[in-house]
């Protein structure tokens, strides 16, 4: 397993949406997962959906990163 490395914890940030709070920004903190080779590493998150409204919620949301070193 040498270079493969996994992590879980945590993302805080600001969001708005049209069914939560009219378009007001509010804090959000939201499960991050992590898998990497080397010095390349995919996380991933899932912003659950809040109320039964349509196209809103149940979103998976991925990004990567790379360290320069």
């Amino acid at each position: 397993m040498g270079k493969l490395k996994f992590g879980a914890g945590y993302t805080a940030g600001i969001t708005s949406r049209a069914d939560i709070f009219e378009n007001i920004p509010f804090p959000i903190a939201l499960p991050l997962l992590s898998v990497g080779y080397g010095r390349f590493t995919i996380y991933g998150t899932f912003i659950p959906r809040i109320n039964s409204t349509l196209n809103n919620g149940n979103v998976a949301f991925f990004f990567a990163g790379y360290a320069f070193q």
